[in-house]
This record gives C-alpha cells, structure tokens and sequence, in this order.
C-alpha cells in the first residue's frame, strides 16, 4: 500500500508529547495501574517457557487500544490492555513476525533492525482501530512511516532519555512512562494519519502539529 501524501511534512513532536501529557491528565492512574498489572504478567511469564512470546502480540494491540483511548479522550480502564486478546491470532502473528524480523536485522546489523522496527512501529495501532490482519497492518505502518523512520526514532531516544532517568527513581518512573510511551505514539499515529491523507474526514486543524 502506498502512501496517499504528496509531501513530507515534519511532525511537531513537541507538540505531540504535550498533548500526550494532557490527554493523561487525571488518568495517570488508570494507566499507571494498567502498566503495573502487564509487568507483572510478562515478570510471571518469562518463567514460563515460551508465555512471553504468545502474549507479546495481544498485549502491544491492547496497549495501543488503550493510547488511542487516552488520546481520543475516550472511556478508559485497566482492562483495555486484554483487548488485544479478542484477535488472539492475529496479534500473535504480528508480534511474532515483527519481533523476529527486527531481532534477525538486529544481528545482522543494528541499523536495519532499527529501520524495520521504526517502520512496523503503527502496526498495533492499526490492528486496533481497523482490526486488519498482520501483514496488511505491517504492510500499511511501512507506507504510513514512509520518510518518518528518523523523525519517529528521534522521539523514541527522547523516551530512552527518560527510561534513563527513570533508574534513578528505583523503577517507579517506568510504570508512568509507560502509559506516557504508549500515549504519545497512539497521538503521533493519529497525526500521521491525517498527514498521510487516510483520515480525510476528521476537521481537527492538522497544521498546529507541524513544524513551520
């Protein structure tokens, strides 16, 4: 699928990290409640022999499920995050050949696993909003991030910046970085869409989200 843009046009990520923080304004606790309960699951799982790797799908389209919400200003709860679950194969698909395609580029050279990671990075977003199988999801983050790669992985080392700085609070920061994470993406998937062209109805002014 390609991408429906004519141009590229830089996204404001100030802008979208903002409205992130907003868009959690209080609901910190919803999502810091969500975020301790799936640490603990994938804490239990990874004594479990392969758990990690069958729920890693269904949890990344729950999470997404439950950005979009924060970002739509929707009805959230803590059990948004098992979402996911209800398309049990193909969230599983997707976490499989996502996870497996970028650990693969990873050995080979970190740069193309970067790359592919960047790429596939709105594929739980869009498996959530428009339930698509895996490969027409991955398919369509590809298009979507189509000259956005770098831009998308300067804000990711902006959370590495603040995952660092979160040691320093014995781990505690994590569970509200987490939902500041998954928030920030679900926001910058919804500009992009609008970016892109694939949301041509919506009448929000795109243009405060764009660097000039």
């Amino acid at each position: 699928m390609e991408s429906r843009a004519l141009e590229l046009k830089e996204i404001n990520q100030s802008i979208i990290m903002q409205e992130a923080k907003a868009d959690l304004s209080g609901r910190w606790g919803i999502g810091v409640a969500a975020f301790i309960v799936y640490a603990v699951i994938m804490v239990v799982g990874s004594v479990i022999p392969m758990a990690n790797l069958l729920v890693t799908g269904p949890f990344g389209v729950g999470l997404a499920i439950l950005g979009l919400k924060f970002a739509k200003g929707e009805h959230a709860e803590v059990s948004n995050i098992f979402d996911g679950f209800k398309q049990f194969g193909e969230s599983l698909a997707a976490g499989i050949l996502m996870g497996f395609g970028i650990a693969f580029a990873m050995v080979l050279l970190i740069v193309p696993g970067v790359i592919l990671a960047c790429g596939w990075s709105m594929t739980y977003c869009i498996m959530a909003e428009e339930r698509l199988g895996p490969i027409e999801a991955m398919k369509k983050s590809w298009a979507m991030m189509d000259g956005y790669k770098m831009d998308y992985f300067v804000m990711a080392l902006k959370f590495m910046l603040l995952g660092i700085a979160c040691i320093f609070t014995l781990g505690i920061g994590f569970f509200f970085l987490g939902p500041y994470v998954q928030t920030c993406v679900a926001r910058y998937y919804l500009t992009l869409k609008k970016v892109r062209g694939y949301d041509d109805g919506m009448e929000d002014d795109i243009t405060k989200h764009l660097v000039d």
